[in-house]
C-alpha cells in the first residue's frame, strides 16, 4: 500500500499546495494508495506513518528555504536528508506543538525519530514564495503545479491518470484560487 500525504495551510496561499494536490488526487482512482491531508502537527504524522505498512510514503508541500527560485521543485528521499542537530530539532518540535504545519519540520522530526522509514519517505516540495493571507498563490508556484503532480503520480505508478489530475487541478485553480492554468 502506498500512502501520500499533504502538509500545508489551507487559505495561506503558497503553503496550501500540500492539501490542493490531495484535493486533486482524492478524486482519482489511485489503485493501491491512501491519499490523506496531514495538515497536522509533526507528532501526529509521524503516528500516522508508523502505524500504517505502507511500501512507498509520498509526503508534498511547500516551503520557503531561500535556496532557489519560487516555484522550484524539489525531490528527495528521507535517506538523503542530514540529521538535525539538538537544538534544530527541538525548536521544530517547539513549533509543531505551537501548531505549526511545516514539510520542513516533518521532514527532520522523521529522520531524527522515524529511521524505520528512512527507504520508503519520498519529499516533493515546492518553494514558496511570501505568505500572503488567502488563496493569493504565486503564479511561479501555479506553473510548477502539473510537473510536481506528475511526479507524484509516477511515485506511485498511476502516470495514466495524469490527464485526469491536470483537468482536476485547472477546475481546482479555477474555482478556489481564481486562477487559469491552461485554456479552456
Amino acid at each position: 500500500m502506498n500512502f501520500i500525504g499533504g502538509i500545508g495551510y489551507y487559505m495561506l496561499s503558497d503553503y496550501g499546495v500540500g492539501p490542493l494536490i490531495v484535493d486533486v488526487l482524492k478524486s482519482l482512482d489511485l489503485n493501491n494508495t491512501i491519499v490523506e491531508d496531514l495538515s497536522y502537527n509533526t507528532v501526529a504524522i509521524y503516528h500516522r506513518l508508523i502505524e500504517g505498512d505502507y511500501s512507498k510514503i509520498i509526503l508534498v508541500g511547500a516551503r520557503k528555504t531561500g535556496s532557489s527560485s519560487v516555484g522550484h521543485v524539489r525531490v528527495y528521499n528521507l535517506d538523503e536528508v542530514n540529521e538535525p542537530d539538538e537544538s534544530t530539532l527541538q525548536r521544530y518540535i517547539g513549533d509543531s506543538v505551537g501548531g505549526l504545519i511545516d514539510i520542513g519540520s516533518v521532514t527532520y522530526f522523521l529522520k531524527y525519530y522515524a529511521p524505520e522509514l528512512e527507504k520508503k519517505v519520498s519529499i516533493i516540495e515546492i518553494e514558496a514564495g511570501e505568505i500572503r493571507e488567502g488563496n493569493k498563490i504565486n503564479y511561479e508556484v501555479v506553473k510548477s503545479l502539473p510537473y510536481l503532480l506528475k511526479l507524484v503520480l509516477e511515485k506511485v505508478n498511476q502516470e495514466s491518470l495524469y490527464s485526469i489530475a491536470l483537468q482536476k487541478l485547472n477546475e481546482i485553480l479555477r474555482k478556489e484560487y481564481n486562477v487559469i492554468l491552461l485554456g479552456d
